[in-house]
């Protein structure tokens, strides 16, 4: 695993084996919470780990919306 530290307003950039970045962005830190920004290219899906055991055992298609604006 690799750890990085950020401030907010700091990012890092996840470069793919095509050519195509992932940006990754600390928005704001509170003393109990992180919110992360992600600007990736609409064919990466995006998931918050805790929901992943749920996708595997369920077929899911995920929409623009759920790409763009999981929460």
């Amino acid at each position: 695993m690799l750890i990085l530290t950020r401030r907010p307003n700091e990012a890092f950039i996840i470069e793919l084996p095509t050519g195509e970045t992932i940006k990754v962005a600390v928005l704001s830190v509170k003393p109990d919470l992180v919110r992360i920004g992600t600007d990736a290219p609409d064919d990466i899906t995006i998931v918050k780990e805790e929901l992943l055991e749920g996708l595997q055992t369920e077929r899911w298609i995920p929409t623009k919306q759920h790409k763009k604006n999981s929460d």
